[in-house]
């Protein structure tokens, strides 16, 4: 139910003892990550080098896609409503590496987000854009 955790919603921090481990840390993080990420509905996709890409998508089946881009700082839930108002194709926003629920990525420029949201839209079998 909890994931093994308690955060005080009221003070908005957890605590942590002497003797937690990074391997504690860690554990903690990716609850957290996900729990955020139930909460607003994102999704995360595990790229092929194992980092988290954070996205929000609409449910429509379609070879075709809408991708949304946001700008510094921000996220892609900041097109949440664009994205669940498109009903003719695929719309998909997703969180550059190191903003939203995105894993960072370490000596990255703007176009490392082209690899990322190349293995993304191949999940989702989008073959063309609108």
């Amino acid at each position: 139910l909890n994931d093994g955790f308690l955060i005080t919603p009221f003070h908005n921090m957890a605590l942590i003892s002497p003797d937690t481990t990074s391997a504690d840390v860690d554990a903690h993080t990716q609850a957290f990550d996900k729990m955020c990420g139930e909460l607003i509905g994102n999704s995360i996709f595990k790229l092929k080098d194992s980092r988290d890409y954070d996205y929000v998508a609409n449910d429509v089946e379609s070879k075709s896609a809408i991708l949304f881009h946001h700008g510094t700082p921000g996220d892609c839930t900041v097109w949440s409503s664009w994205v669940s108002g498109i009903s003719t194709v695929r719309a998909i926003a997703a969180s550059r590496p190191g903003y939203g629920l995105s894993s960072r990525r370490r000596g990255r420029n703007v176009a490392s987000d082209i690899d990322n949201n190349s293995e993304l839209l191949e999940h989702f079998g989008i073959e063309k854009f609108v």
